[in-house]
């Protein structure tokens, strides 16, 4: 009967943190996730109070969006947006806006203390749903009381989607 509860002992030594541990980094990477989500909605929504909600620095003149890619003649091009040209540029788009960011696939997170980082391969389409580009989104996020999203880099490209896995 000793032996048993020594073995029991140890397990629970030794395992029992790790098992603490996991369904802790899966709690955490849930509210990620979560954050993620209503990013992405509240962008499909023109909701712009709800995209602030969900960033680490709200503020007008902050450099929260970053993009670069490939056009389809093979020239890089790349910009940046502080929040307010952002939200300016996203209340001035046509109604197509809702096709684009929501078939992400491939979602990866990293996670690290009170960091993580998200990337999701996305499709965006066109009003005749036909695939008008594709790419990666990756997202930063620092956790204060909440997630929240410190910076987002979309790299798009035109062309060569089915390639890299995106059809």
């Amino acid at each position: 009967m000793t032996i048993i509860k020594t073995i029991v002992i140890l397990f629970l030594a030794f395992y029992s943190p790790q098992l603490y541990a996991q369904s802790t980094a899966n709690a955490q990477q849930m509210q990620v996730i979560k954050t993620f989500n209503s990013f992405f909605e509240a962008v499909k929504a023109r909701d712009t109070v709800e995209i602030k909600k969900n960033l680490l620095y709200p503020y007008g003149t902050n450099q929260v969006f970053h993009q670069s890619g490939f056009n389809e003649s093979g020239e890089l091009w790349a910009s940046q947006m502080t929040l307010q040209g952002f939200l300016q540029t996203l209340s001035s788009q046509e109604g197509n806006l809702q096709h684009c960011n929501k078939n992400f696939e491939d979602v990866s997170i990293e996670m690290f203390d009170r960091y993580a980082i998200v990337s999701a391969k996305y499709k965006c389409f066109n009003s005749d749903s036909q695939l008008d580009n594709c790419g990666k989104y990756t997202l930063r996020f620092i956790k204060n009381q909440q997630w929240k999203i410190e910076q987002v880099y979309r790299y798009a490209i035109k062309d060569n989607c089915s390639q890299l896995g995106l059809k």
